[in-house]
C-alpha cells in the first residue's frame, strides 16, 4: 500500500512537472454587454443593454499539452438600462482546448452569487432576485504576448433569476471582453 501511495504522489508531482511551465496565474478585467430577457404571462421583454465592468483572478492548470482548467474569481456587473445594476461574485470553470499554444477555445460552467444591487421603487434588486445565478460560458482566448492575452466570452443565463413571480422567467445573457495580464 505504502509503494502504491508513493507512486501515485511520484506520478502527479511528475504530471505537474511536465506542465508546471504553461500554468499561470493572472488578472482579468473588461467589459459585459448584458442583457435581461424577462418572459412569461404571454409575452416577453427585453430592456436596453447594459455595459458593465467585470475583473477578478485567473488560474490555468494544464493537465495536458493542449487540455487545461482554469477557475477564475471575479466581480462581474449585471443589469439593464436605466439604471438597474445587480453585482455578483462569479466563479467560472472553464475547459480550454488550445488549438495553437497562443489561441484557445474554453467553455464551462458560471456559478454567481448576488452580493448586492441598486434599488427600484424604494425596493432592492436582491430582494426580488435569487442569490445564485447558475450560466454556461464558450469563448475564445488569444495570447497577443507571453503575458497579454484578449478574451472574448459568452455567458448565457440557464436558471431563473426572479424571486417574486412564478409566471415570470428572468434570464440573464452577456457577452464579455477582456485583457488578461499572466504572470
Amino acid at each position: 500500500m505504502k509503494k502504491i501511495c508513493l507512486f501515485t504522489l511520484f506520478s502527479i508531482f511528475m504530471t505537474v512537472s511536465l506542465h508546471g511551465q504553461d500554468n499561470y496565474f493572472g488578472i482579468k478585467g473588461g467589459i459585459n454587454f448584458v442583457t435581461q430577457k424577462f418572459s412569461g404571462g404571454g409575452g416577453s421583454s427585453t430592456p436596453d443593454r447594459a455595459i458593465k465592468p467585470h475583473f477578478g483572478i485567473v488560474y490555468n492548470a494544464m493537465i495536458s499539452n493542449v487540455v487545461a482548467i482554469q477557475p477564475e474569481l471575479q466581480y462581474s456587473g449585471h443589469g439593464f438600462e436605466p439604471d438597474v445594476d445587480y453585482n455578483y461574485i462569479a466563479l467560472p470553470v472553464m475547459v480550454k482546448y488550445y488549438i495553437h499554444e497562443a489561441l484557445n477555445i474554453h467553455g464551462g460552467p458560471e456559478l454567481s452569487y448576488l452580493v448586492g444591487g441598486t434599488k427600484v421603487n424604494g425596493v432592492s434588486v436582491t430582494d426580488e432576485t435569487t442569490s445564485i445565478n447558475l450560466a454556461l460560458a464558450i469563448g475564445l482566448e488569444i495570447m497577443a504576448s507571453a503575458n497579454v492575452g484578449f478574451v472574448g466570452r459568452y455567458v448565457g443565463g440557464i436558471t431563473d433569476i426572479d424571486d417574486v413571480s412564478n409566471e415570470i422567467d428572468q434570464i440573464t445573457n452577456n457577452w464579455q471582453l477582456s485583457v488578461l495580464l499572466t504572470f
